[in-house]
């Protein structure tokens, strides 16, 4: 499932793909085609869902040429070009702090979010929503609404169905 991800990633319009890995990432590291992507190892990982999220805006606040990032899932291939474009464009034109897709009626993944609150995110532990967050600490947040349903998340590439392996 995360090769499937990375390649959509690779065809997104952004600098560098960064991977953050915690649990098994050995294993993950030798089964996966990680090859053109930055990878981070997350020694936290048991933490919850705040710490790889810290460990890659770490690394990018380390670089003040870095504006923005954006933060997908893992565990949900199938985001194309035709999602981050639109957002990564939102991103540009309107100076927002971030940028949410709007599927149809809900908000959903991936998130543009400017290096303005990187802080933020640093400062959390345990399980988060990064949707909350961006919701009670941006001073601006824009939407890019889409005609279509998010791609799905899958529990694991076992549950992804056959057709779409």
């Amino acid at each position: 499932m995360l090769d499937r991800v990375v390649a959509d990633a690779r065809t997104w319009p952004v600098e560098e793909v960064i991977v953050v890995l915690g649990a098994d990432a050995e294993a993950i590291e030798s089964a996966c085609d990680l090859t053109q992507v930055s990878l981070v190892i997350d020694p936290e990982w048991a933490e919850g869902s705040a710490s790889p999220l810290r460990a890659v805006l770490d690394l990018l606040s380390r670089d003040r040429d870095v504006e923005r990032c954006i933060l997908a899932r893992g565990d949900q291939p199938d985001v194309g070009v035709g999602v981050v474009g639109p957002l990564v464009d939102a991103a540009v034109a309107s100076g927002a702090e971030a940028v949410i897709p709007k599927y149809r009626y809900a908000q959903g993944w991936p998130l543009v979010v400017s290096s303005a609150l990187w802080d933020v995110f640093l400062g959390l532990e345990g399980e988060i929503n990064p949707l909350d967050v961006l919701t009670n600490h941006a001073a601006s947040i824009e939407e890019v609404w889409l005609d279509h349903l998010p791609a799905p998340v899958f529990s694991s590439a076992d549950t992804i169905p056959a057709p779409r392996r």
